[in-house]
């Protein structure tokens, strides 16, 4: 044994908190996350660091969950002031008692040791103690990765942040697992971020919002356009009518696809908001919005159909007897044509979900410069005979031989239900059901 010591002191090591920490904790508290601690270490530890983040509120009511001697302790911290600086931090030990419910059903907040959380998962009313836990101390591998399961039960979307091996069962378990390079949980971590500081955290959050966002808008828009794909075969089939394969080939390849890449490319907002996006596509917001477009799609569809058939130089297309194949091309073929277009590219600016999620529509450069250059391409057909690709479009003279102050009312009316559609989702929809 050693023996002829001399006493010199203690000496302390100190792991202090990153830099950004306690502004980043602050952030997710005001967008209204839940923050918890769940950690290996000894309690009071692990609730010096969580006090240091600003994690604990003061004022509220503090117990400690423990075993000793195989029996449960509820240890009653009561109410903790705060003086001076943050660190100094007096506890007041007010009462033990080993009765649960009157311990921890007052309890606004909770410290729970792995022991106790053993002990306590067995209680009908375990996931709502687990709700109302700030901090597990004390907590195995396997334990941490139960803390998100149990949360997860209750529908709650985790978000997992750690660097240490015994957190790698946890990352895995979470929806979202972030760990730190170079560090052994980034073996396992979905996620890694090359910086050291809190504030990837933030950034993850504001990426993965824009990205549900992003694939939400997509789906709806693929949607919009099979819906309006519909509406405007059912008024050419009116007259026996349908688009050629070169048209629905430009559709596809020239109007929607470039929409479709440039939906993707929609960026984040650099700050975290208590709104949560609406990554539900059944929700109030996608049903309302869908169906009023569709009442918006087929009045834009029938109106210019129906100002080109009142026209005296209107002629119904000629149509075989028995009918086997469709009229693909007439007048009536060209102007839904013409109509369709602009109506796929308004249709791709209204879907947009922007602030407090994404940045404004006009920030995303490429689908702005898309729009534009598709608006006016495919306006500009409607008036000027020489803009018109004969091989893409297969639009015939006779469209050509209205006059053009009837063409220029038809492209006014396209322009009226582009603005009708963009304005109604913007400052109706988005305004009221967001």
């Amino acid at each position: 044994m050693e023996s002829g010591l001399e006493y010199i002191g203690f000496l302390g090591f100190e792991n202090p908190l990153k830099k950004d920490t306690i502004q980043v904790i602050k952030e997710l508290l005001n967008a209204e996350f839940s923050a918890k601690v769940i950690s290996g270490d000894h309690p009071i530890s692990t609730f010096h660091t969580a006090n240091q983040m600003g994690l604990y509120p003061f004022g509220s009511r503090l117990v400690l969950a423990d075993v000793k001697d195989k029996k449960l302790v509820v240890t009653n911290l009561g109410n903790l002031q705060k003086e001076g600086t943050q660190e100094s931090i007096f506890v007041n030990v007010e009462q033990e008692t080993e009765r649960l419910p009157s311990g921890l059903a007052n309890a606004d907040q909770i410290i729970m040791t792995g022991a106790a959380f053993e002990m306590l998962s067995e209680l009908g009313s375990w996931v709502s103690l687990i709700e109302r836990t700030i901090i597990f101390s004390r907590m195995k591998p396997e334990q941490k990765a139960r803390v998100i399961q149990q949360l997860q039960t209750k529908g709650t979307a985790t978000m997992m942040v750690g660097d240490g091996a015994n957190d790698c069962t946890a990352l895995k378990q979470a929806d979202i697992g972030l760990a730190f390079s170079e560090t052994e949980a980034s073996y396992s971590a979905p996620f890694i971020s090359l910086d050291f500081g809190l504030r990837s955290v933030i950034q993850l959050l504001l990426e993965a919002r824009a990205t549900i966002l992003n694939n939400v808008e997509i789906f709806r828009y693929m949607l919009e356009l099979s819906m309006m794909k519909y509406v405007f075969s059912f008024v050419l089939a009116w007259t026996g009518g349908n688009l050629t394969d070169a048209q629905y080939l430009y559709i596809n390849s020239l109007v929607t696809i470039p929409a479709l890449i440039s939906l993707g490319l929609s960026a984040p907002i650099p700050l975290l908001t208590r709104y949560r996006p609406p990554s539900n596509v059944f929700s109030k917001y996608h049903i309302l919005g869908f169906y009023s477009h569709l009442l918006i799609y087929i009045l834009w569809f029938l109106i210019p159909y129906l100002y080109l058939r009142s026209l005296p130089e209107y002629e119904d297309p000629e149509l075989p007897n028995p009918l086997k194949l469709y009229s693909t091309r007439s007048v009536d073929n060209a102007v839904i044509f013409l109509t369709s277009n602009l109506a796929f590219t308004a249709s791709s600016i209204s879907v947009v979900i922007s602030v407090p999620f994404k940045e404004r529509f006009w920030r995303n450069r490429i689908l702005l410069v898309w729009t534009i250059l598709s608006t006016l391409y495919n306006a500009s057909i409607f008036l000027i005979p020489q803009f018109e690709l004969d091989t893409i479009h297969d639009i015939i003279p006779q469209f050509y031989k209205i006059p053009f102050g009837s063409r220029a009312i038809l492209l006014l009316i396209n322009a009226g239900f582009y603005v009708i559609l963009i304005v109604f989702e913007e400052l109706i929809i988005k305004r009221f059901w967001l």
